[in-house]
């Protein structure tokens, strides 16, 4: 039945009914409906259109396939949010929940790092949850570690001027006293017993899980380490094992001395200890030449070298030279000279006839050692013919230290 006439705008006779067969539909004689219903479809009903009907309005027009959202906080307007579906299920597919990632996708490259980026690992005091340190930080936690390893290099061997080799043995090492401020020769377990070392402080294999991600050991030069970029924004970026190698070499060059340092007497790749002897005496025309043999009862892991015969000014024989005044022996060594330990005269029995003391000086030229000789007294070389009479000979044994 018809409950009131209504008015809506411009229209006119406009009825409203309320009945179980129209369900409080309206019937208007204007563009609504015109005459009296007949039958349901006759009418606009509520229930057909819903409440609140056109109170959402849009932009003009959007990008097909993107998502719609809320324009300002009326939530009756809507705008094109700019992100498609598959914008959105690509986010969803990347999504981080901390402490479960296992992959992080592709990462930007860098080499070199530097000091103020951003390494990432797990911390396993916090449940293995993901966390942060600099490079700068990092490097002060390692630096406990190899300190314990290496020498410092402020104890290089090239800064000391030790020239004693008392008491060496074969594979002996050479560790700096600090109460006598020299180099001495220490047995490997003597320097393992003064370093404090525990051979089960080191466990092969130990390595922890950390979380749902894959262990391996040990890690090869091609991995990539991951870390975060402290000039682009934090951004991840990855670097090899290699990289990472040659960034903190730089920094750990600085504080220790290089293992070519450290010196051995067992013929072994790395620097050598090396000790031999030689004789000098007249060549065939005394006070014109010389010559110069091995005296082989003094060796010690000696250099390569060959014998000299006759040798004259500006000469060579076998692995030396004579200078053109004669006053200075070249001696070419296998492998290259590096440094003078000592030398020390055995027998002496030169120049006779004037009774004149006389100062073997050894020195370095070219990766070669030279020898030169100097009468008590009388400051400057002489030539080594004009003092080598007849029947004389000079005995020493050499010190010296090899690259290789």
């Amino acid at each position: 039945m018809a409950l009131k006439i209504l008015r809506i705008g411009s229209l006119e006779n406009i009825t409203q009914y309320d009945s179980a067969d129209y369900d409080a539909a309206i019937e208007t004689d204007q563009p609504i409906r015109a005459g009296v219903p007949v039958s349901p479809n006759d009418v606009l009903r509520l229930g057909d259109i819903g409440a609140g009907v056109g109170d959402v309005v849009g932009p003009a027009g959007a990008t097909d396939s993107d998502i719609a959202e809320f324009d300002g906080i009326t939530g009756k307007k809507i705008k094109d949010g700019g992100l498609t579906h598959v914008n959105v299920a690509d986010a969803i597919a990347k999504k981080h929940t901390q402490g479960t990632d296992t992959a992080l996708g592709a990462l930007g490259t860098k080499n070199p790092p530097i000091d103020a980026d951003k390494l990432i690992y797990r911390d396993s005091t916090s449940s293995d949850a993901l966390v942060t340190s600099t490079w700068t930080q990092v490097k002060a936690f390692l630096k406990t570690y190899f300190d314990t390893l290496y020498a410092l290099a402020s104890h290089a061997i090239s800064s000391h001027s030790d020239t004693s080799l008392a008491g060496i043995s074969n594979n002996d090492l050479m560790q700096w006293d600090d109460p006598s401020s020299k180099w001495e020769p220490k047995s490997i377990a003597e320097v393992v017993l003064n370093q404090d070392i525990n051979p089960n402080d080191v466990s092969v294999g130990g390595d922890l899980t950390l979380s749902t991600l894959t262990t391996k050991n040990p890690p090869i030069d091609a991995d990539k380490v991951i870390y975060r970029d402290s000039t682009a924004s934090d951004g991840l970026v990855t670097s090899t094992w290699t990289q990472i190698k040659a960034f903190l070499k730089t920094y750990f060059d600085t504080l220790y001395g290089a293992i070519a340092n450290v010196i051995k007497g067992d013929g072994t790749a790395g620097r050598q200890d090396r000790i031999f002897g030689l004789e000098i005496t007249p060549g065939g025309t005394p006070n014109t030449n010389i010559s110069i043999a091995a005296l082989t009862a003094f060796n010690f892991n000696p250099p390569t070298f060959s014998n000299a015969t006759n040798l004259a000014a500006s000469g060579t024989s076998g692995s030396f030279a004579l200078s053109a005044d004669g006053k200075t022996i070249t001696m070419n060594i296998t492998p290259a000279f590096v440094g003078i330990r000592a030398i020390t005269v055995v027998r002496g029995k030169i120049n006779t006839a004037s009774a004149t003391y006389y100062y073997i000086y050894p020195g370095i030229s070219s990766d070669n050692l030279i020898l030169q000789i100097e009468p008590h007294g009388t400051p400057g070389a002489v030539d080594w013919r004009t003092i080598m009479d007849a029947n004389d000979s000079l005995r020493f044994i050499v010190g010296i230290i090899t690259d290789s």
